[in-house]
């Protein structure tokens, strides 16, 4: 063949002179004919099909065993930006074969951040308000977030467990995650710690004594 690629080609046939079983009979010892090679069906092995979210396009892997036996890479494709968290439909595609599971789902999940700490770290305390409000504010330090991308980590609520006079009561802390790529993350976005409640100073006014005589 003219070519080792796949398509319509010329092949060129020579004929050995020197073999005892081959008579030239005229000036010529070569031919050219007219052949074709088709695609050679496979099928790939695809690779990394769910990964987690790095603030970069992402892609899966597909490799696929080829005529001398080696282990190749196809092309991968995918139409548009393939960064964020979602689920995305991807495209292989290897010249000169067919494949015969050339599409497959591919996904990004969201990346996983850890509070590393919390302000403030002491016990927090209040005088008693009959209700379970806790007045302190608080702030996280998340680790994880990629460099650039928009996402705050902010106060959403909090409270104590119990709205009576004691020294060690617990406190819920929940936060929540905002911004332009916070769909990207997720997180525990609840810490306990303790606080304390004391009790609230009254001053009682007595009624005025009247003596009668």
């Amino acid at each position: 063949y003219a070519s080792k690629a796949v398509g319509e080609r010329i092949i060129t046939v020579t004929l050995n002179s020197s073999s005892t079983n081959v008579e030239i009979v005229s000036g010529a010892n070569s031919c050219k004919l007219n052949g074709k090679i088709t695609n050679k069906e496979i099928t790939l092995t695809w690779g990394n099909l769910s990964v987690e979210y790095n603030g970069e396009n992402q892609l899966p892997t597909a490799t696929y065993t080829d005529v001398n036996d080696e282990t190749k890479y196809a092309t991968i494709t995918i139409d548009g930006e393939h960064k964020d968290v979602g689920t995305y439909t991807v495209k292989a595609s290897v010249e000169n074969y067919t494949i015969t599971n050339s599409t497959e789902t591919f996904e990004i999940t969201a990346k996983a951040l850890t509070i590393t700490s919390v302000t403030p770290s002491a016990t927090v305390t209040k005088e008693y308000d009959g209700n379970t409000n806790v007045k302190q504010t608080f702030t996280a330090v998340v680790d994880g977030i990629v460099v650039g991308d928009d996402v705050v980590f902010t106060q959403k609520s909090t409270t104590y467990a119990s709205k009576d006079v004691a020294n060690e009561i617990e406190i819920t802390v929940e936060f929540t995650l905002s911004g332009s790529k916070a769909n990207n993350y997720t997180c525990g976005n609840t810490i306990v710690t303790t606080g304390a409640i004391t009790q609230r100073e009254v001053t009682i006014t007595w009624p005025t004594q009247t003596t009668f005589t």
